[in-house]
């Protein structure tokens, strides 16, 4: 099992496994062999050629899948067989004319075994090399071995090639770091005078909002002052009929006050017709008396030219009403208007800001 340390390298985590029992059919000199073995230390002894060292081979066979080939098969069997037994699971080897495979008792597949390859999942679970093996003509110790040989031992159990190889991966690394601090130093030095070079943005920045905010409090007051002028029109317009309307009062009055007075002479005219119509009935009581009645007949002259002007003044009594109507329609309308110009000015000049003291004479 590989696990990474704290400095990112891979370091090996020995899984040391207890063998508990084998079971040999068919392999070389045995041809039926159970040994379980002790947690602690087992040693196998006997005559010479009674399989001791078939049982290692066998155990070296399920292993390490050496030796290859056939040729250990028992000469009275027809394959061999060798099912190991390790903390509760089981390794089972089988060869034979037509199969030559692995299998691990919790997991169904059978592994196909080429050459003296270990199929990878049976590898990593055993997870023994050749050097945990030893036979009867090897070197009890390392010290009879070359300076080559002990080093390559020790190599493969220490794994000194993943340490060089890691170590040559670290340096390259650190090359790699150093140059790209060096390059970042560089951009961050090119950064920090481009930084000090563009100092006067934050400043315009900050004027380019103050601009904006002028610009948008003069767009209000664009359309304040639209609205205002509009009013002040409107204001206008009536004041202009106001003094119309007023001049056009002035004149009703005047006729008001002729009238009065044609009135007056209306009822001098209306008690004249009864005096006409007396004497004209009178000139027919003197028909056979011609008195001189041109007096009368000038008096009825003067009072037709007096109907005459009694019949005008009525046409302009009638428009002086008329007049006078529409004079309290734009005194109205005046009223009202007034109250939305206070309104929107709320007392004080919207060009200027002074206060309005002859807004209530408009």
């Amino acid at each position: 099992m590989v696990l990474p340390n704290q400095h990112g390298l891979q370091r090996k985590v020995v899984q040391l496994l207890m063998i508990e029992k084998i079971q040999i059919r068919g392999f070389g000199a045995n041809e039926k062999l159970d040994v379980e073995f002790s947690p602690n230390v087992t040693s196998i002894v006997g005559k010479s050629f009674i399989g001791k060292s078939w049982m290692l081979r066998a155990l070296r066979w399920v292993m390490r899948n050496k030796p290859a080939g056939d040729s250990f098969i028992n000469w009275d069997s027809d394959e061999a067989k060798v099912r190991l037994s390790i903390d509760s699971e089981k390794v089972i080897r089988i060869r034979n004319k037509n199969t030559n495979s692995y299998r691990l008792s919790d997991k169904s597949k059978s592994y196909v075994a080429f050459g003296n390859d270990v199929p990878r999942d049976i590898a990593e679970f055993v997870n023994v090399s050749e050097i945990n093996f030893q036979t009867q003509h090897t070197a009890p110790f390392w010290f009879c071995e070359t300076a080559g040989e002990v080093s390559r031992q020790l190599n493969s159990i220490i794994n000194l090639e993943v340490i060089d190889s890691t170590l040559a991966n670290i340096a390259s690394e650190l090359f790699d770091t150093r140059a790209i601090i060096k390059v970042t130093e560089k951009s961050l030095l090119k950064a920090i005078q481009e930084k000090k070079e563009l100092a006067y943005v934050e400043d315009l920045n900050i004027e380019l909002k103050r601009v904006e905010s002028l610009q948008d409090q003069y767009k209000s007051n664009v359309e304040k002052r639209s609205r205002i002028d509009a009013n002040l029109n409107l204001v206008a317009e009536y004041a202009y009929i106001r003094e119309n309307a007023a001049r056009q009062a002035s004149d009703g009055l005047k006729v008001v006050s002729i009238g009065d007075s044609y009135s007056k002479i209306a009822v001098s005219v209306e008690n004249l017709s009864k005096s006409i119509e007396y004497a004209q009935n009178l000139k027919l009581a003197l028909e056979n008396r011609p008195p001189s009645i041109r007096p009368l007949e000038k008096l009825k002259e003067k009072t037709e030219r007096i109907n005459i002007q009694y019949d005008r003044l009525d046409i302009l009594i009638e428009s002086v009403e008329s007049k006078e109507q529409k004079k309290n329609r734009i005194k109205q309308n005046l009223t009202t208007l007034k109250k939305e110009l206070e309104k929107t000015v709320k007392g004080r000049c919207p060009l200027c800001g002074a206060k309005m003291q002859n807004l209530g004479k408009l």
